[in-house]
């Protein structure tokens, strides 16, 4: 359970950051997206490698729900991959994953 309240933690905080008045968030705009999607893409990255070096915890089931969540998060990562670095949805879906577990 500690693995699950540590992660949440991070997406919170991640969601939480500060939004910028001059940032844009437009990801329609091909300007934006060529400005975002780098961003996007080490956010999902790290977030990943945070899940994978935090410890599951003791109980089986704790172990279970930690490989289901860290095989979700590659998939989506997988996702962004695959849709031409689509890296901004990526890493909503992984935000998703997280918030909602």
């Amino acid at each position: 359970m500690r693995t699950i309240a540590a992660i949440t933690a991070v997406a919170i905080a991640a969601l939480a950051g500060p939004a910028h008045a001059d940032s844009c968030r437009d990801l329609s705009d091909p300007k934006c997206k060529a400005e975002l999607e780098p961003k996007c893409r080490k956010a999902s990255e790290e977030m990943l490698a945070y899940m994978r070096a935090t410890p599951p915890g003791d109980a089986e089931s704790h172990r279970r729900r930690h490989a289901e969540l860290l095989a979700k998060a590659e998939k989506a990562l997988a996702y962004g991959r695959e849709r031409g670095n689509d890296w901004c949805e990526a890493y909503r879906r992984i935000q998703d994953i997280v918030v909602n577990q």
